[in-house]
């Protein structure tokens, strides 16, 4: 299932493109994240993106969102892109 809003794309997953071993490789999470926004700040302009749930993290799924025009909130663990 995934959302996508004038604020934010969120993607859900149960299932990793880099398999069942992934769990404890956080770095792989990273690596995704860094696809996602440069390829919608590229689109965009903007993109911060947020990895709520990840299943490297033994979470059992993928929540993550992207999000599409910048905060004024805390931005503290998210990663910003710019296009």
């Amino acid at each position: 299932m995934s959302e996508v809003s004038k604020n934010a794309i969120v993607l859900l997953n149960t299932k990793c493109p880099f398999g069942v071993n992934v769990v404890g490789k956080r770095p792989l999470c990273s690596m995704t994240a860094n696809v996602f926004g440069k390829i919608v700040s590229t689109e965009f302009s903007y993109a911060a993106v947020e990895l709520k749930k990840t299943i490297a993290n033994g979470d059992g799924h993928c929540h993550i969102v992207i999000h599409l025009e910048p905060n004024n909130d805390d931005m503290g663990g998210l990663n910003e892109y710019f296009g």
